[in-house]
């Protein structure tokens, strides 16, 4: 229908709206009379096929719900439209239709509209209320709220039927399905609402509450409760509250189930808890499963305003979530950041939560985005579908075809640092998507009727008791942090209940078993440390929070039917003390799949060096734990197994990176997938990388791919369109470059020809220094002018300052500020008038004492240093007095200048003390910020200048090219004197005039620098790009 077509069918309605008015609002014209005769014709005027016939549901614009729980809180909206897109159809709208006589202010329609969008996590904002009388659209990204039904109305589409005639392009234009499929509604989503905060945020929020509350409640009333057992008890009795409210969003259990338990007034006395207690034990009897298993947190005392306020608070009309639309991945997201923080007591026994040091330290808990688990989950588990490197013992003689069912029950697929289980939900996804498309195309096979049925939708569902199986047969997971165990098996429990079941049908054929049971699949444990970190220890020598804390875990005693034992090879005398319990058990199977995102962990939280240094190969003593969870990851595959991780990407040049570089060269790289600095963690600068290795003969090509943008549909097409090719032979074990074969043999050609940084100045590259409290120390000029009135031996140690913005290429340096440098072992009583100004800062100053609380200390960190000295000390200071080449240890662009006037600096500063004004112009040239770029990490949309990276910068050999270094000497030379002009002229002609003449000279010294290294044209223009 043409936009004209559906003005003229909306004049109709609305004509027959208006003659029978009266009719239409009385209580006798019904909900459902609206809808076929008003709101589907106004939807047909906008363009949707609301009666499609002879295509699978699957493939329909509009799906419509016809609830007959028209008051329940579980109810879907009557309408959701959709649009198809790469990944499938995707809804963009919902509509909720009423009879016209409810007024479409009444709180809970709104709420529940509202509560329904909400809980899709921003995927589908956009819900229109209509009785036809009245069109009414709203944006639920927010929180909704039953006291506040206009929240997130959008006033621009608050419409009265006697108006869409008049406003019909503008309604046409935003909701016809031509107007959705040019991205109308994605547009008003992202104008109409400023989102504070999503539904993550507000779950974590809540679920922080709900459990705070009850550790607190819990805590009073149990004083005979651990630690452990008090964060053991809350965590399962969530849990347990949390999967029911799925269960009754989903139709399985009986709606309010949980809230009417502690609605009676029959006897407020007796406990709530003891009521709700029976539920578990049922729960256990019928679901099997980890969650409901008699637990001691059953015969807890809990005060029963406790219980109530908890359950009230997860249910409607109080909660804003509607928990069957809430994603398990979404829900294992939120549950990644709640478990970063644990209860603790004090010694009065009450619950305080606090945030995990090893996640304050880290700065948060970041969780892997949904498409990177796809992309990593389709690359490994989707390549052994696919049968691209499936082989004996799973695939037989039939190598290179697609997996049958049976042959998918022995795939063995393992998340070494689980957490709450997204690679594992990614895994099982991608098995269950595999498997429907398989059953689709062998539905006669009758060995198969079990495994599958067709849907009401004419869609192949599996059937419970496969989705069981996918979850029993192939996934394995295990992580350190016991309740991240017990959240990784409910999200998978939560997974297989997606599209809800016949429970009747369930208890009769799976008898008590609708749940698998997970403990022999997801385990507690250290991936990276066995048992053998005992062997010559006495093990009643070590405390048992030690011993908790190490939590040793032996992987072929663990899952014996993925290591099968045997006689110890022949290869474990050749790799010694080294030989873990995954070789011992000689590995003869092992996981087909190991992928995951191990925790980045900074080498300066390990307690166990001497371990690692003693079993891992990739052991350095400043590596970072994933180092280690890359080699243990490959080591527990089977041959010709895949693994597939993201980590950080600083393994590729940092000089800890240097053993895992010898050792993956060893290996078969499968890709290589760079973000550089790109923020694919959000709120968190990680430098991620996608890393794929099989468990097969080293390849001499890589697939390497820099990603240099997020902004694409599909990470897979993306990598596709940009991926090349890069020779192992090019893999340098000094670090590596991710660059095309050209851009490698030249910087090959400079580095062969070259001398390196570090050689040329003799290591002599110094940082700034680091105060530990900047506002005592740093002064402004009036300061300083005072406290040397006051005596003129002050201006001994106080010294011109730079900042990192006052740097900036070849342009001279102005600052104003000032540095008292009190260094290590000054006489403090030389100089009465800076003690007495420093006095003030005193309590920040002074170091912290070792048993001094860290959290609530005020001063510096402790150190060998008195309260008026600098933190560190820098035995290198008179090297700043002297005329050196300063730069930012960040830079966008190259931003070094030259220093003649002794200048103190901070941290964000490095000087190399030399007068050498070619090595400035090299450094400032294109050809030096080429080579920067290849060397040094990126971060922020530039490089990091650290000297780890640096001191590899080749300079050309100056030795036998004299004049050319005397004539880019002059050119500097002019540079610095011209950019001093430059930064001093007033009028816009005068600086015009410069910047040209800069422009001039900046290009005759990138051709000099060309020639001192010796480029050809063609190599010219790899370097310009």
């Amino acid at each position: 229908m043409t936009q004209k077509q559906g003005k003229e069918q909306i004049e109709r309605l609305t004509d027959d709206f208006y003659q029978d008015e009266k009719i239409y609002l009385s209580k006798d014209f019904q909900e459902t009379e609206a809808r076929t005769r008003f709101i589907d014709p106004f939807f047909s005027a906008l363009g949707w096929e609301l009666n499609q016939t002879g295509i699978s549901r699957a493939f329909w614009d509009v799906h419509r719900e016809f609830s007959q729980r028209d008051d329940s809180s579980t109810k879907k909206p009557d309408y959701a439209f959709r649009k198809k897109e790469k990944n499938g159809f995707q809804v963009k709208f919902f509509v909720e239709a009423k009879a016209p006589w409810v007024p479409l202010t009444d709180e809970k329609p709104v709420f529940q509209a509202k509560r329904y969008a909400f809980s899709t996590h921003g995927k589908t904002p956009i819900v229109i209320l209509t009785d036809f009388e009245e069109f009414r659209v709203f944006n639920a990204a927010e929180r909704p709220r039953l006291e506040n039904p206009l929240q997130g109305l959008i006033k621009d589409y608050d419409i009265q039927y006697t108006d869409y005639a008049a406003q019909w392009d503008k309604i046409y234009g935003m909701f016809s399905k031509e107007a959705v499929y040019n991205g109308s509604i994605d547009a008003l989503a992202q104008k109409t609402v400023k989102v504070k905060k999503t539904l993550d945020d507000e779950f974590l929020n809540d679920i922080s509450e709900w459990r705070e509350t009850l550790a607190r409640n819990i805590a009073i009333r149990n004083k005979n409760l651990t630690i452990d057992e008090l964060n053991e008890a809350v965590q399962r009795i969530l849990d347990r509250l949390i999967f029911i409210r799925n269960l009754e969003d989903r139709e399985i259990e009986d709606e309010n189930l949980l809230l009417n338990l502690v609605a009676r007034k029959d006897d407020e006395n007796a406990p709530y808890y003891r009521s709700i207690v029976p539920v578990f034990r049922r729960l256990d009897g019928e679901y099997n499963g980890l969650l409901f298993k008699k637990h001691f947190s059953e015969d807890l005392q809990i005060d029963n305003k406790t219980v109530k306020e908890l359950i009230r608070n997860m249910c409607y009309p109080v909660s804003p979530f509607q928990f069957d639309i809430i994603e398990p991945e979404i829900l294992g997201r939120i549950y990644e950041r709640f478990l970063g923080s644990k209860i603790r007591l004090t010694e009065a026994h009450q619950a305080k939560v606090e945030e995990k040091p090893e996640v304050r330290k880290a700065g948060g808990v970041y969780y892997t985005p949904e498409y990177i688990v796809k992309y990593i989950v389709e690359n490994t588990v989707g390549e052994m579908l696919r049968g691209a490197s499936a082989s004996p013992p799973l695939r037989g003689d039939k190598p290179g075809s697609s997996m049958t069912p049976e042959e998918i029950d022995k795939l063995k697929i393992c998340d070494p640092a689980c957490g709450s289980g997204s690679f594992l939900l990614g895994a099982y996804s991608h098995i269950a998507g595999y498997l429907k498309k398989w059953y689709a195309g062998n539905k006669a096979a009758k060995k198969y009727k079990d495994d599958f049925y067709t849907g009401a939708d004419g869609e192949i569902r599996l059937s419970l008791q496969k989705k069981g199986a996918i979850l029993k047969n192939n996934l394995y997971g295990v992580d350190i942090d016991p309740e991240a165990v017990e959240v990784a098996i409910m999200s998978l429990y939560l997974k297989i209940l997606d599209e809800g079941f016949d429970k009747g049908q369930a208890l009769l054929f799976l008898r008590g078993h609708i749940l698998p049971d997970m403990t022999g699949n997801i385990k507690c444990g250290n991936s990276l440390i066995g048992s053998d970190f005992y062997e010559d220890k006495e093990t009643g020598l070590f405390p048992r929070e030690e011993r908790k804390h190490i939590n040793a875990f032996d992987w072929g005693t663990a899952f014996p039917g993925v290591f099968a034992p045997a006689p110890p090879p022949l290869r474990e005398d050749k790799l010694g003390d080294r030989a873990s319990d995954v070789e011992r058990s000689r590995n003869v199977q092992g996981f087909d799949v190991v992928i995951g995102n191990p925790p980045y962990v900074r080498q300066e939280l390990l307690t166990e060096k001497g371990y690692f240094q003693k079993k891992y190969e990739v052991y350095n003593g400043v590596a970072d734990l994933y180092s280690y969870f890359i080699e243990r990851g490959y080591t527990l595959l089977r041959d010709n197994g895949l693994f597939g991780i993201i980590v950080s990407n600083k393994w590729m040049r940092a000089n800890y990176g240097q053993s895992l570089r010898k050792w993956m060269k060893t290996k078969h790289i499968g890709e290589i997938v760079d973000f550089g600095d790109l923020p694919v963690f959000v709120n968190a600068t990680t430098y991620p990388c996608i890393l794929t290795l099989s468990k097969s003969a080293p390849n001499e090509q890589i697939p390497v791919t820099n990603v240099k943008t997020l902004d694409f549909e599909d990470l897979g097409e993306h990598v596709r369109a940009n991926r090349f090719s890069l020779a192992r032979k090019s893999l340098s074990d000094e670090g590596w470059t991710l660059a095309n074969e050209k851009v490698i043999a030249l910087m090959e050609k400079i580095k062969s020809r070259g001398v390196p940084l570090e050689l040329y100045v003799e290591g002599k590259i110094y940082s700034g220094v680091k105060t530990g409290f900047d506002e005592a120390f740093m002064i402004d000029d009036e300061t300083k002018m005072d406290l040397i009135r006051k005596n003129s031996i002050n201006s001994e140690i106080i010294k011109p300052f730079l900042m990192g913005k006052n740097i900036h290429r070849y342009e001279p340096i102005i600052s104003q500020k000032y540095f008292i440098f009190a260094r290590r072992n000054i006489n403090i009583k030389n100089f009465p008038e800076i003690e007495k100004y420093l006095e003030k800062y005193k309590n920040r100053l002074t170091p912290r004492p070792l048993s001094a609380d860290k959290e609530t200390w005020e001063g510096r960190k402790p150190g060998l240093y008195k309260w008026y000295e600098i933190q560190d000390p820098i035995d290198y200071y008179q090297e700043f007095e002297k005329p050196k080449i300063v730069y930012n240890k960040f830079q966008v662009k190259p931003t070094f200048t030259y220093d003649d006037s002794g200048h103190f600096m901070n941290t964000a500063i490095f000087s190399i003390p030399v007068e050498s004004l070619e090595l400035l112009g090299i450094f400032n040239s294109k050809m030096g910020w080429f080579i920067i770029s290849h060397i040094c990490t990126e971060i922020q949309g530039g490089y990091q200048i650290i000297w780890d990276y640096f001191k590899k910068f080749s300079l050309p050999n100056m030795d036998d090219k004299k004049k050319q270094c005397e004539s880019l000497d002059t050119l500097v030379e002019q540079m610095l004197a011209m950019q001093k002009a430059l930064h001093e002229a007033k009028s816009e002609r005068d600086k015009e005039m410069l910047e040209r003449e800069t422009a001039v000279l900046d290009g005759r010294i990138d051709k000099l620098v060309y020639e001192l290294y010796g480029l050809t044209e063609e190599e010219i223009k790899i370097v310009e790009g």
